[in-house]
């Protein structure tokens, strides 16, 4: 693991100093689209401990291509297979918004002790915090990380963080949510950044 440690704090390193090279994120100027949502995730990526999250952001920030954000079509699992059991995929259903799981990766199964395979949000997140950072994400296209507790009984891991990236066909709407889920070993605001 040292060697993704090393990974990620090079790319926060990388990413600060774009930003500072160009007067912020955005260079002083309106962002619009991938835009907005790559100058989201610069701002996140250069807060994230997580090795694991910092590689999975910075694989979809390269597949942002031409102004347009990703398409599903872009992701390809052989690309990146040690981070396929962190990764989740969401379709996003619309009429009425709805999410649907494509994929939960192994790490996620085993640490959360549920498959939410081919299920809705709403099955498994009963009070709607989930949702309402999938249906901001899918509204906006921005980017969303998180840090959380979790009341797993049983489990080694209580905190976890959550990376949501949009997914775009036709560079506008937001039709699938990709990104990763991975375990913490310290409470929120004391992993190091």
């Amino acid at each position: 693991m040292p060697a993704m440690e090393s990974l990620a704090r090079s790319a926060r390193t990388a990413i600060v100093a774009a930003g500072l090279r160009h007067g912020g994120a955005n260079g002083g100027r309106r962002m619009d689209g991938a835009d907005a949502s790559v100058a989201a995730l610069d701002r996140i990526l250069a807060k994230m401990s997580d090795p694991i999250m910092c590689q999975v952001g910075l694989y979809w920030r390269g597949k942002v291509e031409d102004g347009r954000l990703p398409a599903r079509s872009a992701i390809d699992p052989a690309e990146i297979p040690a981070l396929l059991p962190y990764l989740i995929l969401w379709d996003v259903e619309r009429d009425p918004l709805r999410f649907r799981n494509r994929i939960c990766g192994t790490h996620v199964v085993e640490f959360s002790g549920r498959n939410v395979g081919r299920q809705y949000l709403e099955s498994i997140d009963k009070n709607g915090s989930i949702g309402a950072i999938y249906r901001s994400v899918s509204e906006t296209g921005l980017p969303h990380y998180e840090e959380r507790f979790a009341d797993w009984p049983n489990h080694e891991h209580k905190y976890y963080g959550r990376l949501v990236l949009p997914l775009t066909k036709d560079g506008k709407e937001v039709d699938m949510l990709f990104g990763a889920i991975n375990t913490l070993a310290a409470p929120l605001g004391q992993n190091p950044a």
